[in-house]
């Protein structure tokens, strides 16, 4: 019975060894192989990419539900929703385009909403007034020319579409 015991925690060891060795050669080959790093992962490990795109799709509805809150505390401050201008100017696709500040996105620092760097999609708010507003995001992750559109009202419903653009 010891026997068996000691046989189950030698296969144990054996298989954690063999599982740690295969990651430290992988890790390895990434510092070895930069550039050629997301193939190998992709291959052995998988699904990096639509990691990656869960991360960002995660991103935007956290952006969303931030722009909620920010325009919701411009509404008590003001009693009126505010319109903001697309951000950035294009759609960004597959590479990620730089939020814009200047006189032009003012209301944006208005609002209390500000992005660093780039980003993965375009945000603005469109339809602001007194009872309503509607916050859209728009990207183009694969760069096939479909938009993936997220938008949020002032009741904090949020809605998804893809449409062509």
């Amino acid at each position: 019975m010891n026997k068996m015991k000691d046989l189950k925690k030698l296969s144990s060891c054996l298989i954690k060894t063999v599982v740690s060795l295969i990651f430290f050669i992988i890790v390895s080959l990434v510092f070895i192989f930069p550039a050629n790093c997301d193939n190998l992962i992709d291959k052995y490990v998988g699904g990096l990419e639509d990691a990656y795109g869960t991360a960002i799709y995660t991103n935007v509805k956290s952006n969303l539900h931030q722009l909620l809150l920010c325009e919701m505390a411009y509404y008590n401050d003001n009693g009126r929703y505010i319109n903001c201008p697309p951000n950035p100017k294009n759609i960004p696709g597959k590479e990620p385009l730089q939020w814009e500040t200047g006189h032009h996105y003012d209301s944006w620092k208005d609002l209390g909403f500000e992005m660093k760097g780039k980003v993965y999609y375009q945000y603005k708010v469109i339809n602001a007034g007194r009872d309503t507003f509607k916050a859209i995001a728009k990207g183009d992750r694969d760069g096939d020319g479909i938009c993936h559109v997220i938008t949020v009202t002032e009741k904090g419903v949020i809605n998804e579409v893809n449409a062509g653009e």
